[in-house]
């Protein structure tokens, strides 16, 4: 797998500002950045083909959702699109 560059800091750094932060210590990272970076890298660097005969088009529309929203409008995708899953047949 190719190595990507990226803004990001890396699991470790993340993880002692988490460990640091439990232990009253301001934060080095604000999460609400690291959110934003992830889904960047995300949308700038990872692919994927759209399968044939697919039945809708997929727009991302960035929004200032709250977490709990942003969780409902997922499942609500996922519950509406789950006859596309491929299980096991019998």
């Amino acid at each position: 797998m190719p190595h990507i560059t990226t803004p990001l800091p890396t699991w470790e750094e993340v993880y002692s500002d988490f460990v640091d932060e439990l232990q009253g210590e301001e934060p080095r990272f604000s999460g609400e950045e690291l959110n934003r970076l992830v889904l960047q890298v995300f949308l700038q660097c990872i692919a994927w083909t759209p399968w044939e005969g697919r039945l809708a088009e997929v727009a991302l529309v960035q929004q200032h959702l709250s977490s709990d929203e942003l969780l409902d409008r997922l499942a609500r995708v996922l519950w509406n699109y789950r006859h596309l899953a491929k299980g096991p047949t019998s």
